[in-house]
């Protein structure tokens, strides 16, 4: 069988490892020194204690390196889809579990994946995942329709897994009484999980502005992100200080002045020369701050 090898690709020295390695999830054989053969018989990837396997072998070794932190992660994965499994009666699709490592490694990113992929699904369950381990969760939608049917979605799964969260939830389609006992609910900051849509996030940020959250999913970030106001109300409810969100823009932005200046001069030299004094002062404030945070 023909092999590819993968340059700073170990999942524990980041040096070079070949694709049969990859495909098992095993270290390179500069970590563990034997036969793939003899290894997966050993290791048995597919089973639930194969992290833990190859990190006792990596230790007995002494080449335990940056596995520890990736076995973590493959077993908050696992205890994911546990979660998932327990209550769909279906494991993850092979998306689903890519999408889980990234959030459970505590990465920012989007998802885009056509239509019935199970995008929602799999944001609704990452919602309640981080819940029961005391998370504050934001879940924003771009219609009242969404929210109705989300926040429904919510509620059947966590009658069939009773973890004790509590949901929040507002939109037009809400009788006047539930409109009021949710608002009420919002105001006293009584859940762990809000779900609203994103004109209630932009009309109602006084509610909110105090209140921090530890995850914040946005269905249907491209319409989303055109309201750049409401991009700074989800940084600010994330824990991002004012200043620093407002130093990031103007960073954004000054960085694109003086590209598109490269491309067709339309700067004089001294306004090239005072983008440039503003731009290496607010990165110097920008990075003392994170540093200090």
């Amino acid at each position: 069988m023909s092999l590819a090898i993968f340059k700073k690709s170990c999942p524990n020295c980041k040096g070079d490892i070949s694709s049969l390695r990859l495909k098992y999830g095993l270290p390179c054989y500069t970590c563990i020194k034997k036969p793939l053969a003899e290894l997966i018989k050993e290791v048995k990837p597919n089973s639930v204690n194969a992290p833990k396997r190859v990190y006792y072998l990596l230790k007995q070794n002494y080449t335990l390196k940056e596995y520890a932190r990736y076995a973590r992660l493959l077993r908050e994965v696992y205890k994911f889809r546990m979660l998932f499994k327990r209550t769909t009666g279906s494991d993850l699709w092979n998306a689903q579990i890519a999408w889980a490592k990234r959030a459970l490694s505590g990465k920012s990113f989007a998802i885009l994946a056509p239509t019935g992929m199970g995008k929602t699904v799999f944001s609704i369950f990452l919602s309640i995942y981080f819940a029961q381990r005391n998370k504050k969760i934001y879940f924003v939608l771009p219609t009242s329709l969404l929210t109705k049917q989300v926040s429904e979605k919510f509620m059947e799964y966590l009658e069939k897994i009773d973890l004790g969260i509590k949901v929040a939830y507002y939109h037009s389609m809400l009788k006047k009484s539930e409109k009021e006992k949710q608002m009420e609910n919002i105001k006293e900051g009584n859940f762990d999980i809000l779900i609203t849509t994103s004109m209630f996030l932009s009309r109602k940020f006084e509610l909110l502005k105090e209140r921090r959250f530890d995850l914040i999913i946005v269905d249907d970030v491209d319409s989303f992100l055109k309201a750049s106001k409401n991009v700074d109300k989800v940084l600010m409810l994330l824990g991002f200080p004012q200043d620093i969100i407002e130093k990031t823009f103007r960073l954004i932005d000054l960085r694109q002045e003086l590209l598109r200046n490269a491309r067709f001069k339309i700067l004089t030299d001294n306004e090239v020369a005072e983008k440039q004094r503003e731009l290496c002062y607010l990165e110097s404030c920008w990075v003392l701050k994170l540093v200090r945070k």
